[in-house]
């Protein structure tokens, strides 16, 4: 593997995630971010391997990063509300949920769907 090829590491960062490799996961997509700064499916993918450990204020900070780099990024949006309803923040769990929403119709396809996400959250 070309030690400077961001799209290498990217790549095996995904194949440790899926392995449940989380650690190195995040090493690799640190890598591959170090390469290239606006990778934003780097830090989605980081973001989402760092929800998977339970480390949510760090994982919204990739969220974050993404959306400052590509604020059409409807999963990034989506997996922020998640996480900030994980750590008790209901209402900007709710902005980004209708921020995904008007962003990907199709994903939410009923108006209301980001209603119930946020209910489900408090379950």
């Amino acid at each position: 593997m070309k030690p400077d090829f961001s799209d290498a590491w990217y790549n095996k960062g995904v194949a440790h995630a899926q392995l449940q490799k989380y650690s190195e996961a995040i090493n690799c997509f640190d890598k591959a971010i170090e390469l290239k700064s606006y990778y934003s499916v780097a830090w989605y993918n980081k973001g989402a391997t760092l929800g998977n450990l339970g480390k949510y204020k760090e994982a919204i900070k990739c969220y974050e990063k993404v959306n400052e780099i590509n604020p059409f990024f409807y999963d990034a949006w989506y997996n922020n509300g998640i996480d900030h309803g994980k750590i008790g923040k209901y209402l900007e769990a709710v902005k980004c949920f209708k921020k995904a929403a008007k962003l990907e119709n199709r994903f939410f396809r009923n108006k209301i769907f980001y209603w119930y996400q946020f209910l489900s959250l408090l379950n």
